[in-house]
């Protein structure tokens, strides 16, 4: 299921799904959670921790959009 090619990276299509959807959904809360965390200075030590949620679920749906991480029935055949 799993493959690896020289421009990109095969996984299986749930796993593709979840990165593209998940990815998207969760840049979208971490964004409204740090402005939220900024605005408010009470949770102050969160605020590390929601940078790196954001910035590796902004990886894995930007990986995913721009064709670096395929799902394994996007591999014509």
């Amino acid at each position: 299921m799993f493959g690896i090619q020289s421009s990109y990276v095969v996984v299986p299509q749930f796993l593709y799904n979840l990165f593209v959807i998940g990815g998207g959904a969760i840049s979208l809360i971490m964004t409204a959670m740090l402005a939220r965390c900024l605005v408010f200075r009470k949770a102050r030590p969160a605020f590390p921790y929601l940078l790196l949620i954001l910035f590796l679920s902004k990886l894995l749906f930007q990986l995913s959009v721009t064709g670096k991480i395929c799902g394994h029935m996007m591999i014509g055949g």
